[in-house]
Protein backbone atom coordinates (compact mmCIF):
# COMPACT_ATOMS: atom_id res chain seq x y z
CA UNK A 1 0.00 0.00 0.00
CA UNK A 2 2.85 2.23 0.75
CA UNK A 3 4.68 1.98 -2.31
CA UNK A 4 1.12 2.15 -4.30
CA UNK A 5 1.06 5.85 -2.42
CA UNK A 6 4.40 6.25 -2.98
CA UNK A 7 3.92 5.76 -6.28
CA UNK A 8 1.32 8.41 -7.02
CA UNK A 9 2.90 11.01 -4.96
CA UNK A 10 5.61 10.78 -7.81
CA UNK A 11 3.89 10.53 -10.57
CA UNK A 12 2.10 14.13 -9.48
CA UNK A 13 4.99 15.57 -9.01
CA UNK A 14 6.90 14.70 -12.03
CA UNK A 15 3.72 16.44 -13.52
CA UNK A 16 3.44 19.78 -11.55
CA UNK A 17 7.18 20.04 -12.64
CA UNK A 18 6.65 19.12 -16.43
CA UNK A 19 3.75 22.06 -16.30
CA UNK A 20 5.82 24.31 -14.34
CA UNK A 21 9.02 23.96 -17.06
CA UNK A 22 6.14 24.09 -19.83
CA UNK A 23 4.69 27.53 -18.34
CA UNK A 24 7.93 29.52 -17.52
CA UNK A 25 9.07 27.96 -21.34
CA UNK A 26 5.64 29.52 -22.86
CA UNK A 27 5.58 32.66 -20.59
CA UNK A 28 9.05 32.98 -21.78
CA UNK A 29 8.44 32.04 -25.71
CA UNK A 30 5.40 34.54 -25.74
CA UNK A 31 7.21 38.02 -24.34
CA UNK A 32 10.23 36.94 -27.13
CA UNK A 33 7.66 36.31 -29.96
CA UNK A 34 4.54 38.82 -29.26
CA UNK A 35 4.82 40.24 -32.33
CA UNK A 36 5.01 37.01 -34.73
CA UNK A 37 2.58 35.51 -32.10
CA UNK A 38 0.17 38.00 -32.95
CA UNK A 39 0.37 37.84 -36.50
CA UNK A 40 0.05 34.02 -36.43
CA UNK A 41 -3.52 34.72 -34.45
CA UNK A 42 -4.69 37.60 -36.48
CA UNK A 43 -4.61 40.05 -33.07
CA UNK A 44 -4.36 43.22 -33.65
CA UNK A 45 -2.50 44.60 -30.74
CA UNK A 46 -2.58 48.17 -31.84
CA UNK A 47 -5.01 50.56 -34.39
CA UNK A 48 -3.16 52.27 -37.38
CA UNK A 49 -4.42 55.80 -38.19
CA UNK A 50 -3.03 57.49 -40.99
CA UNK A 51 -0.46 59.27 -38.93
CA UNK A 52 1.50 55.75 -37.59
CA UNK A 53 0.11 53.44 -34.87
CA UNK A 54 -1.81 54.98 -31.56
CA UNK A 55 -2.36 52.69 -28.49
CA UNK A 56 -3.71 54.89 -26.06
CA UNK A 57 -6.41 57.88 -26.32
CA UNK A 58 -6.23 60.45 -24.03
CA UNK A 59 -8.38 63.58 -22.76
CA UNK A 60 -5.27 65.27 -22.42
CA UNK A 61 -4.54 66.18 -25.79
CA UNK A 62 -4.36 69.33 -27.41
CA UNK A 63 -6.45 70.13 -30.30
CA UNK A 64 -7.43 71.87 -33.33
CA UNK A 65 -10.20 74.36 -33.75
CA UNK A 66 -12.17 71.48 -35.22
CA UNK A 67 -11.50 69.25 -32.53
CA UNK A 68 -8.81 66.85 -33.74
CA UNK A 69 -6.37 66.29 -32.05
CA UNK A 70 -2.38 67.69 -32.83
CA UNK A 71 -0.07 65.54 -33.51
CA UNK A 72 3.75 66.46 -33.41
CA UNK A 73 6.15 65.53 -36.67
CA UNK A 74 7.42 62.11 -35.15
CA UNK A 75 2.96 61.41 -35.66
CA UNK A 76 2.81 61.65 -31.75
CA UNK A 77 0.14 63.01 -30.14
CA UNK A 78 0.64 66.64 -28.38
CA UNK A 79 0.02 66.83 -24.56
CA UNK A 80 -1.28 69.60 -22.86
CA UNK A 81 0.84 69.16 -19.38
CA UNK A 82 -0.98 72.32 -17.67
CA UNK A 83 -4.26 70.31 -18.18
CA UNK A 84 -2.60 66.69 -17.12
CA UNK A 85 -0.54 68.11 -14.06
CA UNK A 86 -4.25 69.77 -12.69
CA UNK A 87 -5.92 66.83 -13.22
CA UNK A 88 -3.31 64.99 -11.37
CA UNK A 89 -3.28 67.22 -8.05
CA UNK A 90 -6.95 67.07 -8.37
CA UNK A 91 -7.00 62.93 -8.38
CA UNK A 92 -3.94 63.28 -5.54
CA UNK A 93 -6.11 65.40 -2.92
CA UNK A 94 -9.21 63.11 -3.49
CA UNK A 95 -7.30 59.94 -2.53
CA UNK A 96 -5.26 61.61 0.09
CA UNK A 97 -8.80 63.06 1.56
CA UNK A 98 -10.18 59.50 1.47
CA UNK A 99 -6.91 58.07 2.51
CA UNK A 100 -6.17 59.89 5.60
CA UNK A 101 -7.06 57.86 8.96
CA UNK A 102 -8.31 59.31 12.30
CA UNK A 103 -6.42 57.12 14.93
CA UNK A 104 -7.87 59.34 17.71
CA UNK A 105 -10.25 62.39 18.11
CA UNK A 106 -11.12 63.08 21.74
CA UNK A 107 -13.61 65.74 20.68
CA UNK A 108 -11.16 68.46 19.52
CA UNK A 109 -12.05 67.19 15.27
CA UNK A 110 -13.17 69.07 13.35
CA UNK A 111 -11.79 72.45 13.88
CA UNK A 112 -13.40 75.60 14.51
CA UNK A 113 -12.19 77.62 11.20
CA UNK A 114 -11.48 80.95 13.57
CA UNK A 115 -8.77 79.28 15.74
CA UNK A 116 -5.15 80.00 15.67
CA UNK A 117 -3.24 76.86 15.03
CA UNK A 118 0.81 76.68 15.81
CA UNK A 119 2.64 73.82 14.11
CA UNK A 120 5.47 72.23 16.37
CA UNK A 121 8.22 69.68 14.94
CA UNK A 122 10.97 69.70 12.80
CA UNK A 123 8.61 67.43 10.36
CA UNK A 124 6.22 70.48 10.11
CA UNK A 125 8.72 72.43 7.91
CA UNK A 126 8.57 69.89 5.15
CA UNK A 127 6.25 67.28 3.74
CA UNK A 128 6.82 63.53 3.20
CA UNK A 129 5.42 63.28 -0.06
CA UNK A 130 6.55 59.75 -0.84
CA UNK A 131 9.16 57.14 0.01
CA UNK A 132 12.62 57.56 -1.60
CA UNK A 133 14.21 55.89 -4.33
CA UNK A 134 12.73 55.22 -7.97
CA UNK A 135 9.54 56.39 -7.28
CA UNK A 136 10.14 59.11 -5.40
CA UNK A 137 7.44 61.98 -5.89
CA UNK A 138 8.70 65.83 -5.34
CA UNK A 139 5.90 68.17 -4.16
CA UNK A 140 4.20 71.00 -5.55
CA UNK A 141 5.30 73.64 -2.89
CA UNK A 142 2.03 72.90 -0.50
CA UNK A 143 3.10 73.37 2.89
CA UNK A 144 1.31 72.89 6.36
CA UNK A 145 1.08 75.90 6.82
CA UNK A 146 0.02 76.88 3.66
CA UNK A 147 -2.93 74.17 3.55
CA UNK A 148 -3.95 75.63 7.02
CA UNK A 149 -4.08 78.83 5.55
CA UNK A 150 -6.02 78.01 2.35
CA UNK A 151 -8.55 76.69 5.11
CA UNK A 152 -9.01 79.85 6.69
CA UNK A 153 -7.22 79.15 9.53
CA UNK A 154 -4.51 81.67 11.36
CA UNK A 155 -1.52 80.39 11.80
CA UNK A 156 1.25 81.43 14.12
CA UNK A 157 4.11 82.58 12.32
CA UNK A 158 6.50 82.61 15.21
CA UNK A 159 6.57 78.82 15.44
CA UNK A 160 6.94 78.50 11.69
CA UNK A 161 9.65 81.40 11.78
CA UNK A 162 11.99 79.34 14.89
CA UNK A 163 11.90 76.27 12.74
CA UNK A 164 12.42 77.33 8.85
CA UNK A 165 14.85 79.96 10.16
CA UNK A 166 15.73 80.38 13.54
CA UNK A 167 17.52 78.05 16.25
CA UNK A 168 15.44 75.09 14.92
CA UNK A 169 16.85 75.32 11.19
CA UNK A 170 19.78 72.96 12.48
CA UNK A 171 17.68 70.48 13.53
CA UNK A 172 16.80 68.27 10.21
CA UNK A 173 15.64 65.14 9.94
CA UNK A 174 17.76 61.81 7.06
CA UNK A 175 17.56 58.78 5.73
CA UNK A 176 20.31 56.67 4.14
CA UNK A 177 21.04 56.62 0.64
CA UNK A 178 20.41 53.91 -1.96
CA UNK A 179 23.97 52.70 -1.80
CA UNK A 180 24.85 54.25 1.35
CA UNK A 181 25.37 53.69 5.33
CA UNK A 182 24.59 56.76 6.59
CA UNK A 183 22.23 56.37 9.62
CA UNK A 184 18.62 57.21 10.32
CA UNK A 185 17.98 60.66 11.48
CA UNK A 186 14.91 61.89 13.35
CA UNK A 187 16.02 65.49 13.66
CA UNK A 188 13.88 66.94 16.62
CA UNK A 189 14.47 70.07 18.09
CA UNK A 190 15.10 69.01 22.44
CA UNK A 191 12.48 70.35 24.29
CA UNK A 192 15.23 73.19 26.64
CA UNK A 193 16.21 74.37 23.25
CA UNK A 194 12.40 75.28 22.21
CA UNK A 195 11.18 76.39 25.25
CA UNK A 196 14.60 78.77 26.06
CA UNK A 197 14.38 80.22 23.14
CA UNK A 198 13.51 84.06 23.48
CA UNK A 199 10.33 83.73 21.09
CA UNK A 200 8.76 81.03 23.32
CA UNK A 201 5.77 82.92 24.44
CA UNK A 202 4.91 84.16 20.55
CA UNK A 203 5.32 80.65 19.22
CA UNK A 204 2.81 79.07 21.71
CA UNK A 205 0.00 81.55 21.48
CA UNK A 206 -2.18 79.45 19.86
CA UNK A 207 -5.69 77.92 20.43
CA UNK A 208 -4.61 74.05 19.30
CA UNK A 209 -0.92 72.92 18.71
CA UNK A 210 -0.30 70.97 15.98
CA UNK A 211 2.34 68.34 16.12
CA UNK A 212 3.87 66.67 13.44
CA UNK A 213 5.91 63.85 13.37
CA UNK A 214 7.68 61.95 10.17
CA UNK A 215 9.52 58.85 9.34
CA UNK A 216 10.48 58.15 5.36
CA UNK A 217 12.14 54.93 3.50
CA UNK A 218 12.89 53.58 0.62
CA UNK A 219 15.02 51.56 -1.44
CA UNK A 220 18.33 50.02 -0.61
CA UNK A 221 18.39 49.61 3.09
CA UNK A 222 16.37 48.40 5.85
CA UNK A 223 14.44 50.08 8.74
CA UNK A 224 15.86 50.03 12.25
CA UNK A 225 13.40 48.60 14.32
CA UNK A 226 15.80 47.69 17.22
CA UNK A 227 14.65 44.29 16.93
CA UNK A 228 16.19 42.92 13.62
CA UNK A 229 19.42 42.98 15.19
CA UNK A 230 22.26 42.29 12.16
CA UNK A 231 25.75 43.21 10.54
CA UNK A 232 26.66 46.10 8.66
CA UNK A 233 27.03 43.23 5.95
CA UNK A 234 23.16 42.77 5.50
CA UNK A 235 22.61 46.93 5.57
CA UNK A 236 21.24 47.08 8.40
CA UNK A 237 21.34 50.77 9.12
CA UNK A 238 20.94 52.47 12.96
CA UNK A 239 18.87 55.52 13.95
CA UNK A 240 21.15 57.80 15.91
CA UNK A 241 19.12 59.39 18.11
CA UNK A 242 16.53 56.84 18.53
CA UNK A 243 14.43 56.36 21.91
CA UNK A 244 16.98 54.34 23.92
CA UNK A 245 16.23 51.25 26.65
CA UNK A 246 17.26 53.68 29.56
CA UNK A 247 14.85 56.01 28.32
CA UNK A 248 11.51 53.26 28.10
CA UNK A 249 12.02 51.91 24.62
CA UNK A 250 11.74 48.07 24.87
CA UNK A 251 14.07 47.59 22.20
CA UNK A 252 15.90 50.38 21.96
CA UNK A 253 17.35 51.86 18.12
CA UNK A 254 13.56 51.51 16.94
CA UNK A 255 13.02 54.38 14.33
CA UNK A 256 9.46 53.94 13.82
CA UNK A 257 8.45 55.09 17.07
CA UNK A 258 8.59 58.63 19.29
CA UNK A 259 12.11 59.29 20.56
CA UNK A 260 12.63 61.67 23.38
CA UNK A 261 12.37 64.81 21.94
CA UNK A 262 9.21 64.06 20.39
CA UNK A 263 8.29 62.70 23.49
CA UNK A 264 9.31 65.89 25.46
CA UNK A 265 7.68 67.88 23.55
CA UNK A 266 4.44 66.29 23.58
CA UNK A 267 4.78 66.93 27.28
CA UNK A 268 5.57 70.28 27.17
CA UNK A 269 2.51 71.50 25.20
CA UNK A 270 0.68 68.90 27.48
CA UNK A 271 2.34 71.53 30.63
CA UNK A 272 0.91 74.09 28.09
CA UNK A 273 -2.43 73.13 28.23
CA UNK A 274 -2.99 72.50 31.55
CA UNK A 275 -1.77 75.94 32.03
CA UNK A 276 -4.83 77.08 29.71
CA UNK A 277 -2.41 78.43 27.46
CA UNK A 278 -3.66 76.28 24.83
CA UNK A 279 -6.96 74.46 24.08
CA UNK A 280 -5.88 71.13 22.72
CA UNK A 281 -3.06 69.00 21.04
CA UNK A 282 -2.95 67.30 18.03
CA UNK A 283 -0.33 65.25 15.82
CA UNK A 284 -0.36 64.53 12.59
CA UNK A 285 2.12 61.46 11.53
CA UNK A 286 3.24 62.28 8.05
CA UNK A 287 4.58 58.36 7.20
CA UNK A 288 3.92 55.81 5.12
CA UNK A 289 5.37 53.14 7.67
CA UNK A 290 3.35 51.68 10.49
CA UNK A 291 4.65 53.31 13.53
CA UNK A 292 4.28 52.48 17.55
CA UNK A 293 1.57 55.02 18.45
CA UNK A 294 1.43 54.12 22.28
CA UNK A 295 1.46 58.18 22.75
CA UNK A 296 -2.41 58.06 21.81
CA UNK A 297 -3.33 55.30 23.76
CA UNK A 298 -5.57 56.28 27.11
CA UNK A 299 -3.15 55.59 29.46
CA UNK A 300 -1.06 58.26 27.95
CA UNK A 301 -3.23 60.99 27.99
CA UNK A 302 -1.61 62.16 31.88
CA UNK A 303 1.60 62.01 29.94
CA UNK A 304 1.12 63.43 26.62
CA UNK A 305 -2.34 64.63 26.27
CA UNK A 306 -3.07 64.30 23.13
CA UNK A 307 -6.74 65.04 21.87
CA UNK A 308 -6.89 64.10 18.27
CA UNK A 309 -4.19 61.76 16.39
CA UNK A 310 -4.21 61.86 12.20
CA UNK A 311 -2.21 59.35 10.20
CA UNK A 312 -1.93 61.10 6.64
CA UNK A 313 0.59 58.89 4.99
CA UNK A 314 3.36 60.23 2.49
CA UNK A 315 0.43 62.81 1.09
CA UNK A 316 2.23 62.74 -2.69
CA UNK A 317 2.54 65.78 -4.90
CA UNK A 318 -0.17 68.08 -3.85
CA UNK A 319 -2.46 66.08 -0.56
CA UNK A 320 -1.03 67.93 2.05
CA UNK A 321 -3.73 71.05 0.71
CA UNK A 322 -6.58 68.69 1.86
CA UNK A 323 -5.18 68.77 5.52
CA UNK A 324 -7.22 72.03 6.67
CA UNK A 325 -10.25 70.68 5.02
Amino acid sequence: MKKKISKLWLTLLCVTLALSILLTAGVFVEKRFEDTLNWALGIKATESSGAGSIKFTSEFTKKDANGVTLLNDSGKEVYDDEALMKEGDRVCKEVAAEGFVLLKNDGALPLDKSSTVALFGTASKSVVTSGTGSGQTGGNGSTFASSLKASGFTVNEASQEFYLNGAGKSYVSAVPPMTGTTPFTIGEVPWDVFSSDASFNDMVKCDVAVAVFARNSGEGYDISNGVSVVGPEDNYIICTDALTKAEGSKTGNNYLELNKAERDLLKGLKALKDEGRIKSIIVLLNTSNAMQVDFIKPDADDTYGVDAALWIGATGQSGVEVIGD
